[in-house]
């Protein structure tokens, strides 16, 4: 099992949210995209910083 730690940028909040996962990547950023409580919820537009 390999682990991500990334960076996301949400271009119509101006923000930048660093995380990690052990899951897979693509599905993380996923569900950080959908409607939720936390940081993450304020925006659906997160990205990863390349």
């Amino acid at each position: 099992m390999s682990c991500h730690f990334y960076i996301l940028h949400s271009p119509s909040k101006n923000k930048y949210y660093i995380g990690y996962t052990c899951d897979g990547l693509a599905s993380r950023l996923e569900k950080h995209n959908m409607h939720h409580k936390g940081y993450t919820g304020q925006a659906r537009d997160w990205v990863v910083v390349d």
